[in-house]
């Protein structure tokens, strides 16, 4: 099998797209970096980030999205790969604002988790919710992904899946990013 292989495109029902999320718009705050020596790092044009904060949206987002992880995980592996999956995040690009080629190593990310849920993200999964945008692209090892609102890729969080977000030149891209263990 190719790199590319284990990436994997899927779509949410309408009724999940036609959702409204609840975000606490105080509460946006610039991405930081979580790689070894730079905890806290923030760069100049990262997105900025946020957490959904309505119960009624984790009720229904959170199960949709977890089924995409449990059929991907049936496809790719006879072994229960994962039990945990992150809180949804939101990531908000503004115009100029990127993401820069990185791995989803992410070894800090649940330390306030109970110590049986501690643990690396396994799968990266990044869900488009945006309206309208252009740049912005989503390229996983150096193919655009081609995203369009209501797509969910779903690809290994290993060091051999380095992503990035292109900067975006128009409009604002919104992403829904979470991590699977």
């Amino acid at each position: 099998m190719e790199l590319l292989d284990y990436v994997k495109k899927y779509r949410l029902p309408q009724d999940i797209l036609d959702y409204h999320f609840t975000l606490e718009f105080d509460k946006w705050t610039h991405h930081q970096w979580y790689a070894r020596g730079q905890e806290g790092r923030v760069e100049e044009h990262d997105p900025e980030i946020n957490y959904i904060c309505d119960s009624d949206a984790h009720n229904i987002f959170s199960p949709v999205v977890y089924d995409l992880v449990k059929t991907y995980c049936r496809e790719h592996s006879p072994d229960e790969m994962v039990k945990y999956m992150s809180p949804p995040r939101l990531n908000k690009y503004s115009v100029g604002d990127y993401m820069k080629e990185h791995a989803d190593l992410i070894y800090s990310l649940f330390r306030s988790a109970s110590p049986e849920q501690q643990g690396v993200p396994v799968l990266s999964v990044i869900t488009d919710v945006s309206e309208e945008y252009t740049g912005g692209q989503l390229l996983i090892c150096g193919q655009d992904m081609e995203m369009t609102p209501g797509d969910v890729i779903i690809f290994p969080s290993a060091f051999m899946y380095r992503h990035e977000v292109l900067p975006v030149t128009s409009g604002t891209r919104i992403s829904i990013v979470n991590w699977a263990w």
